[in-house]
This record gives C-alpha cells, sequence and structure tokens, in this order.
C-alpha cells in the first residue's frame, strides 16, 4: 500500500475517533434536555442550535470553506498566510454586521418571539463563523490532529456547560451563556496557535474576489442542504408546534448516527483528491472512489437494520417512553435517508475537485425545493412522519441526480454486486436480533456488538470481499486472539 492511502487511513481513522466522540457527546444532549428541561426548552435549543448550523454559511458567504481548495496544494507559506488572514478579516467584518438582524429576524420568528435570547445567540453565531475558518483552515493543511482536538474540545466544553447549567436549573438563556464562553474559549486557543502557525500578516485581498466565485456558487447548494436537512424543524414547530420539534429531533439524531462514516469522508477527502487531481494522478481517485463506497455501504447497510430494529428501546433509554412512542416509527426512515446522503457526499467531491460546484447547486436546489413544498403538504396531514419520508425523498433524489452526472465527468468501476450479499447478510443479523428482548443499554451494546460477527461471517460466505480483503479480516482476528492469550 502506497505511503499517501496509509497516510489517508490513518487521517480517516482519526477523524473518524473524533467524529464518533463529538457525536456521542452530541447525542448527550437528548438525555440531558430532555430529562432535566422541559420539551419546549428542548425545542427552542434545537431550533437555536439548528439556526447556528446554517446562518453562520451564509453570513461569510462560505468562504472558511474555499480553505480548503485553495491551500491543501499550495506550498508558498506566504501565499497561505495571504488567503488565510484575507478570509479571517472579511469573515470577521461580515459576521459582525450581517449577524445581529439575522439573530433577530429568527429568534422573532421561529423561536416563539424569545428576543431576550439575542446577545448570546448573536455572539454564538459570529464565533461560530470564525471557529469555521479555524476548523477549515487545518482541513486545508492536512493538520487533522489540530482539527480533531479543536471539534473535541469545543464539544466537550459545550456539553460540560450545558450539564452544569441544567443540574442547576438555569434557564435557556444561561445554558446558552455556557455556550458563549466555550466557543469563545475555543476560537481564542485556535486564533493564538494559528497566529504561532502563520505568524501576523497584514492581508491585502489579491485572492479574495477568487475565491468568492468559488465560494458563493456553493451557497445555493448549502442552503438547500439546510433546507432537506434542517428546515423541517421550523416547519414542524409552526404547524404542530415547539414540542413537536423535540420529538422529531430526538428520533432525528439517532437516526443521523450514519453520519458517522460520511462525515469523516467529507472533511477528508476534499483535500485529499484535490491534491491527487492537482497531480493528475486520476486513477488513484478512481481507486479511492471504488473503494470508499464499496466499504461504505458495507458498514452504513447493516447499521440501517441495526438501528431500526433498536429504535424504541434506544430512544426510550435516551429520552422518555412519552418521546419513544411518539418517535421510534421515523427512525429506519431518516436512517434510509441518511444513508443515501452519505453516498452523496463521497460523489460530490468529483465536483470540487473539477471546480464544478455551480452543478451541486443545482442538485440541491431541485432537492430542497421537493423537500419544502412535500413538508407543507406531509407534515399537517402525517406529523413529523411526514417529514421522515420528505427527507428520505429529497435524500434519494440528490443521490441519483449526483450518481448520473459525476460518473459523465469522472467514470470509475463500482462492485454493484455488493448491494444484495450486504442487505441479505444485514437481513440475516436483523432476524437473530429481533428475537431478543432489551432491558438496558448494557444488553443494547451486547446485542449490537454480538450482531457484527453474524453479519461478517454472512458476507464471506457471500463471497462479499475478496480473497486478499478475506485473508486481511482472518489475519486481524488472529491478531486479536493472540494478544488476548498474551493478556492472560
Amino acid at each position: 500500500m502506497g505511503s499517501d492511502k496509509v497516510l489517508f487511513i490513518k487521517r480517516l481513522f482519526l477523524t473518524a475517533i473524533t467524529t464518533l466522540l463529538t457525536s456521542v457527546i452530541g447525542i448527550l444532549v437528548i438525555p440531558i434536555f430532555t430529562k432535566g428541561k422541559s420539551i419546549e426548552d428542548y425545542g427552542i435549543w434545537v431550533q437555536i442550535t439548528t439556526s447556528l448550523q446554517l446562518i453562520p454559511l451564509l453570513i461569510s458567504y462560505n468562504l472558511p470553506y474555499s480553505l480548503i481548495r485553495y491551500i491543501a496544494g499550495e506550498k508558498n507559506k506566504e501565499i497561505i498566510k495571504e488567503i488565510v488572514y484575507s478570509v479571517i478579516i472579511f469573515v470577521l467584518l461580515s459576521s459582525i454586521i450581517l449577524n445581529l438582524p439575522m439573530a433577530y429576524f429568527i429568534l422573532k420568528y421561529t423561536v416563539s418571539g424569545n428576543i431576550g435570547l439575542l446577545l448570546p445567540f448573536y455572539i454564538l453565531l459570529i464565533l461560530t463563523c470564525m471557529i469555521n475558518v479555524g476548523i477549515n483552515y487545518y482541513r486545508g493543511a492536512h493538520q487533522i490532529t489540530y482539527y480533531s482536538f479543536y471539534m473535541i474540545l469545543q464539544t466537550t466544553l459545550g456539553i460540560l456547560g450545558i450539564v452544569y447549567a441544567v443540574l442547576n436549573g438555569w434557564n435557556i438563556y444561561l445554558i446558552l451563556l455556557t455556550q458563549v464562553f466555550a466557543y469563545g474559549l475555543t476560537f481564542i486557543i485556535m486564533l493564538i496557535h494559528i497566529i504561532r502557525d502563520l505568524g501576523i500578516h497584514i492581508p491585502k485581498f489579491r485572492y479574495l474576489l477568487e475565491m468568492l466565485k468559488f465560494s458563493i456558487p456553493l451557497l445555493p447548494s448549502v442552503l438547500s442542504w439546510w433546507i432537506v436537512s434542517a428546515s423541517d424543524r421550523y416547519i414542524i414547530g409552526y404547524f404542530l408546534g415547539i414540542a413537536y420539534v423535540g420529538y422529531y429531533t430526538s428520533a432525528y439524531m439517532l437516526a443521523s448516527i450514519l453520519n458517522l462514516l460520511s462525515a469523516p469522508l467529507g472533511i477528508l477527502l476534499p483535500a485529499t483528491l484535490t491534491k491527487l487531481y492537482e497531480e493528475r494522478k486520476i486513477e488513484e481517485i478512481k481507486e479511492y472512489l471504488k473503494y470508499i463506497i464499496k466499504y461504505y455501504l458495507i458498514i452504513s447497510i447493516p447499521m440501517v437494520f441495526g438501528i431500526s430494529i433498536f429504535a424504541k428501546p434506544l430512544l426510550t433509554i435516551l429520552s422518555t417512553g412519552e418521546i419513544a412512542e411518539k418517535s421510534y416509527l421515523i427512525i429506519p426512515i431518516v436512517a434510509i435517508g441518511t444513508l443515501f446522503y452519505g453516498l452523496y457526499v463521497i460523489l460530490y467531491h468529483i465536483f470540487v475537485i473539477t471546480k464544478r460546484t455551480g452543478l451541486s447547486a443545482k442538485i440541491w436546489v431541485v432537492s430542497a425545493l421537493i423537500n419544502f413544498i412535500l413538508n407543507i403538504i406531509f407534515i399537517p396531514k402525517f406529523g413529523i412522519f411526514g417529514a421522515a419520508i420528505t427527507t428520505l425523498i429529497a435524500y434519494l433524489v440528490a443521490f441519483i441526480v449526483v450518481w448520473k452526472y459525476s460518473l459523465k465527468i469522472l467514470k470509475f468501476d463500482f462492485e454493484i454486486n455488493i448491494l444484495p450479499k450486504s442487505i441479505i447478510s444485514s437481513i440475516i443479523m436483523a432476524v437473530l436480533l429481533l428475537r431478543v428482548e432489551i432491558s438496558g443499554l448494557s444488553d443494547l451494546l451486547l446485542y449490537t456488538i454480538g450482531g457484527a460477527p453474524i453479519y461478517i461471517i454472512c458476507l464471506i460466505l457471500l463471497k462479499g470481499f475478496s480473497e486478499k480483503e478475506t485473508s486481511a479480516i482472518k489475519n486481524a482476528i488472529n491478531n486479536i486472539s493472540v494478544l488476548n492469550r498474551n493478556r492472560k
């Protein structure tokens, strides 16, 4: 295996661990809020955090993301300084000016008119904009260790603040202040590190226009992605009330656990594939895509089956019986949609490395229109179940279209026969797991771990792996056995 691939796998593993830790910490918000505060408070929290995903991207014109494209293959440190500091200054000024009216609008019209939350929400929006710059700098510079550190730091400080606030009976305003502290401390440490890394530089904004030409066409794509993945919370809140936002989001977050697979790829692939593309290593790019898709499906398909059959007990353990009863049925639907979204994430980077981001924007605009229109129709009639169905449809449309056009740009082989083999293996695993009863978190973990070898054995028997891959799996199992014997 080449040194580039080994490095990619190491970075992928580190990013996966980071995503796992931050996701687990994020999921802990569900029981902390639902068991310690009212479902209405949790609904307000969801609306605010949902806004923190989108507004900073729009306010900054998605410029932080362009750092990945423009510094990933750059060797000249002076050019990197100019690019990074141009983005820092531009995003800071833009966020200070534009975030205030945006924060007021969101609080007044989507968060039950809670204008009293304006100050902490406004500061959080600014800090999120600036943290996004730092995070994308580390991604573009291939400094994945620092990327992981700051992601874990921000998430850990945030959850500690929430725990402290809830245990002391603080209201939502004070809870937001704990997040201001967490985000602010993270950004200060990050900024000090960037200054030590690059030195001080006064930018002349030489590359800003070119970078904006790259990032602005992505804005419709970003907005449309947000409409598909998050706008249903606002529509649910409008038609059904803020409590149902809490019901829906609890189940949605658990179903979205499949993002543990696609998120690390979305972080690493832009810089990795851009570097290979600039070096004209097209065949290597094709090989990366072929095996990434294969192993993504091998892992994600049984995850969909597993999380679907354990949906109700998992929700009951992490939240309340009321929330589980009202929302567990949406988990399989959202999980399937998330699987298709992960495939989209992988293929989307073909557009990024070839600078055809406008095409991606058109795909998401179509998906967003479908999602928004169907949400308006389905949510009043079918409730949160209707929102889950529209999410699945939108992600499926995005995947089908991106698959069609990406293969026209860069055609590569795909092992299509892995699909039926993985599905059959997952069904066998699921049938066996359906016979068990879950009484607690320990049972859930035990049966989840027990289901994995059943699936792998079935997949090996169905020849889902090549001889080389099967041999590698057997060697890994033997090595684990040897290690266990040595410990004894």
